[in-house]
């Protein structure tokens, strides 16, 4: 069962909660709470409880005297809040057993014969309790107990459930196979223990039940299959000093004609084979057997009796992910990073209906119309210069920007930020529009890209190019960066010129982009190296253009100067890169070897891809850039646009999805320490002294600034200094972007049919998305929008781990014998273990501390700080994990001062 308990408050990463017996526990973060019911309790009933409680930094030393003494808040004081907790937990056990047959049935009664579904916990609590029950918190909660109690069949993404409530709903046909391959494997368990307890020779099949005999004989064959493939498969990639699946002896080269992987399919897999192959899937790429480790410690027993590994203990994930990949099963270089359940992709064979609704938009119908609905409505914007700045593989172009000279005036203009439109051709409640809303973004990962749109609609009329149809946010600016009049209009644009930031840069020398950037590969010659790393050559530009992107440069600066001076402030994150190919191609997949899924069949599989880094030296987070490079004048235009689009839509009281951040007080050392202390008292000084933060304060920073969320009212967000703000300059490849655009179309529209401004209006009826339904689109969205960025992140560093993996152990790149790296926190995998960064490339690894000299966390002693600079080798690299661990050689440098002691002076000082 669950813990239930009282939310208190928060210290730094921890959760200090009240629990049912009166007990006080620390939680490591607030995504460890998976359900909850805001404003339970008046905050007021905490102030008599607050005393007894530990804080922070004494929080170790109540928890050793527990075994001497009872550290819980004393009964008197903490009575009323428990009453309140053990009110609720009856009410939900008599819940429970009025409707105790439909909840124990929970499963028979939502789930599909073949078909995932998803189900929110008040739609699963309507049709177990029926209409007659009302959803109470305790029903809430007695509907959970029970999907909690039914094992794997029910699933939560535990990064988001606390606030989706959405559960996955497997197949019955799906449950009802994997009980079947775990009573086989129990079958042969049994079989094989009788056989060693005898001392004698296997027992026959005829000694068995018939269910027990086919289940022996399934997994015989299984493992006499798999040792064959497993054989096979070492004679050209050998197991890795760590146990993983090795590079592939024999190597092709990549070409514009040639790829360097050779997929071939090998011998079938039967009916009962793709049954195991299934269940070990799931218990390597998928979280399903988390709820029943039982079922996990039946697939390592088939992992084991292939008698194929030798690791001693037990064998984990990784073993079952490399039994796979040696019996042909899945790639080599599986990312495992898109297997999540929750994610979803339109490709994961988990949902019959989502690959109907992808089947259906994907092939191009030269037949179909897609009426303009503000097609009366455009501006020409006829030989108005628009500038696409992007990457040079940038296949979708959003956005341009255009900058107007004010006839009389020379320090103001008009800046028009163009976002490409396809919402004006799209009904929201199209196939397409619904694939858009489950894919919620583009994902973007080293080998292959996952689009929002289908590719044939958005080259057909929706990326910007020359008479293309655009959005357009424009604002009156002047030199100062002060906005003086906004408006939004769809147009269309006819003088579009791409180029790339580093175009851009080498034009008007603006620098940062034109710097090298430091390369590390694996599989690729110097040649495709410099083919792949090589820039176009930036287009011609008349003395006019040069002039107007200088303009934009300078209204760019002075809108980041604004940014500031409201509280905004910019981190120069690391920007590691990886790409995967097998092939030199424009545009599709970077890999387009594959083996389908499940198929059938075992492959064997030559070659591996070539995989390309590119780095910059990580030089810390918080360095206020005094020049403006081309990527980050485009990032302030586009937070312009945002801007505007945000007070447009709040102007007209229009349900958009604001973004903003939620404040924070970080209590440390006995003070309550908020930004704008930290910032005066802290990171100002820093600034003046040294031109830069070190990065133990500035992490500190990010800390103290809050939470970004997102409201379908407008939020101040302090992190980027702007009064609201709302994403809309990527519909190309975010659907809150999409929304956004169908919600100012609308009201466009309005304003023309009626001629009178919507400005103060409470009307809805004229909107493509009313309050009401938009409100339970947020907090989807926002969970989609955390998973997609997980996924985006994880594939790079899987594949970042793949091209270290291959040049430590294999020497296919050379590497330092020794290197810098800095300390970015003190929160690793393990106790003893901090996360680092490789100075070099921006490279995420981590730092293991020798045991003798490791010190616990809690104290100001660390071995390892945040902002340290060590020198560094590397001692294990794990593709599966997606870890590098390294080992300290020495301490390069350390900062002054500690936090510790830095907020024990803002406590004595508040």
């Amino acid at each position: 069962e669950s813990t239930i308990g009282i939310f208190i408050r928060e210290f730094n990463v921890y959760s200090q909660i009240l629990t049912l017996s009166g007990a006080w526990v620390h939680i490591n973060s607030r995504r460890s709470i998976p359900f909850s019911i805001p404003g339970f309790v008046n905050p007021a009933m905490l102030d008599d409880v607050i005393p007894f409680l530990p804080k922070d930094e004494t929080a170790r030393e109540f928890k050793e005297q527990a075994h001497i003494t009872d550290v819980s808040v004393p009964r008197e004081v903490s009575a009323p809040l428990v009453t309140k907790l053990r009110q609720v937990w009856s009410e939900s056990e008599a819940i429970y057993r009025a409707n105790a047959g439909a909840l124990d049935n929970a499963h028979q009664v939502l789930a599909h014969q073949t078909d995932l579904r998803f189900g929110t916990l008040e739609k699963i609590a309507s049709k177990l309790l029926g209409p007659r029950v009302e959803l109470t918190p305790p029903a809430l909660l007695a509907v959970r107990r029970a999907i909690l109690r039914q094992g794997l069949v029910f699933g939560a993404d535990r990064r988001s459930s606390r606030f989706t409530r959405v559960f996955l709903i497997h197949p019955q046909q799906t449950v009802q196979s994997l009980h079947d391959v775990a009573g086989w494997i129990r079958a042969y368990q049994n079989a094989e223990a009788s056989s060693a307890s005898r001392e004698e020779p296997p027992p026959k099949a005829k000694d068995f039940d018939y269910d027990d005999r086919v289940g022996v004989r399934n997994i015989r064959h299984f493992l006499s299959r798999a040792k064959y493939f497993i054989q096979h498969s070492r004679r050209n990639r050998p197991l890795s000093p760590v146990g993983t699946i090795g590079a592939s002896r024999i190597q092709h080269p990549i070409s514009n004609e040639s790829e360097s992987i050779r997929v071939e399919p090998s011998l079938p897999f039967s009916q009962a084979d793709q049954e195991i192959i299934r269940f070990l899937f799931t218990a390597c790429l998928t979280h399903m057997f988390d709820k029943d480790p039982r079922y996990f410690a039946l697939a390592e027993h088939v992992i084991r009796s292939s008698g194929e590994y030798e690791a001693s203990g037990e064998l984990g994930r990784s073993y079952v992910y490399t039994f796979l990949q040696e019996i042909g099963a899945i790639l080599p270089w599986e990312n495992i990073r898109l297997h999540d359940e929750h994610l979803l992709l339109p490709n994961s064979q988990r949902s019959k209906p989502l690959e109907r609704l992808r089947d259906s938009i994907n092939h191009d119908d030269p037949t179909a119309t897609f009426p303009d609905t503000m097609q009366d409505l455009r501006r020409d914007w006829k030989n108005l210069p628009v500038y696409c700045i992007d990457g040079p593989a940038t296949v979708n172009v959003d956005d341009g920007i255009s900058v107007e000279r004010i006839p009389g005036s020379q320090d103001q203009y008009w800046i028009h930020i163009h976002v490409a439109n396809p919402t004006a051709r799209i009904d929201k409640s199209s196939n397409i529009a619904r694939m858009a809303a489950h894919m919620t973004s583009t994902l973007y990962t080293p080998d292959d890209h996952y689009w929002l749109l289908p590719q044939w609609i958005t080259q057909r009329f929706a990326s910007l190019a020359p008479d293309r149809p655009v959005l357009t946010f424009s604002c009156r600016i002047d030199r100062k960066g002060n906005i003086l009049q906004t408006t939004i209009q769809p147009g269309i644009v006819r003088n579009v010129t791409r180029l790339t930031y580093t175009g851009m840069d080498t034009i008007l020398g603006t620098n940062k982009s034109t710097v090298p950037r430091n390369v590390l590969a694996v599989g690729l010659d110097p040649e495709i190296i410099e083919q792949m790393t090589k820039d176009k050559v930036p287009p011609n530009l008349t003395p006019g253009q040069r002039e107007d992107l200088g303009i934009l440069v300078h209204l760019a600066k002075a809108r980041r100067d604004y940014r500031r001076g409201n509280g905004g402030f910019n981190f120069d994150f690391v920007d590691t890169a990886a790409v995967a190919i097998s092939k030199l191609q424009k545009g599709g997949k970077n890999i387009a070897a594959k083996i389908p899924l499940l198929s059938g069949k075992s492959y064997r599989v030559e070659g591996d891809p070539g995989i390309l880094l590119l780095g910059d030296e990580y030089s810390g987070y918080f360095k206020p850039k005094q020049d403006m490079p081309s990527r980050d004048m485009v990032t302030e235009m586009m937070l312009l646009a945002g801007e505007i689009g945000a007070q447009w839509c709040s102007e007209r009281n229009i349900p958009v999805i604001y973004r903003g951040m939620f404040a924070s007080v970080l209590r440390r050392a006995g003070a309550g320490v908020t930004t704008d202390t930290y910032w005066n008292e802290v990171l100002e000084p820093e600034l003046k002294a040294n031109g830069q933060v070190p990065d133990h304060l500035a992490t500190m920073y990010l800390n103290l600034t809050g939470r970004v969320g997102s409201a379908l009212v407008p939020l101040r967000h302090t992190g980027v200094g702007l009064p609201q703000y709302t994403k809309v300059t990527t519909p190309l490849g975010r659907y809150s972007d999409m929304v956004a655009h169908w919600q100012i179309e609308s009201a466009i529209r309005e304003e023309a049919r009626t001629g009178e401004s919507l400005k103060g209006s409470k009307r809805e009826d004229y909107l493509a998305f009313t309050r009401s339904e938009l409100f339970p689109v947020v907090p989807r969205l926002r969970a989609r929008e955390q998973m997609l960025n997980d996924a985006k992140a994880g594939s790079n560093t899987f594949w970042i781990n793949q091209l270290v993996y291959r040049a430590f152990y294999y020497k296919q790149a050379e590497l330092p014998e020794t290197f810098e790296v800095v300390v970015s926190s003190d929160i690793g995998r393990a106790p003893n273990v901090v996360r680092a960064i490789w100075k070099h490339y921006g490279i995420r690894a981590h730092l293991m501390l020798p045991p003798e000299k490791f010190v616990n966390k809690s104290k100001t002693e660390m071995f390892a700080r945040i902002g340290d600079h060590w020198e560094a080798r590397i001692k294990e690299v794990h593709p599966f994990y997606g870890h590098i661990y390294l080992e300290p050689v020495r301490l390069l440098h350390r900062e002054e001062h500690t936090i510790d002691e830095i907020f024990a002076r803002l406590g004595k000082s508040a």
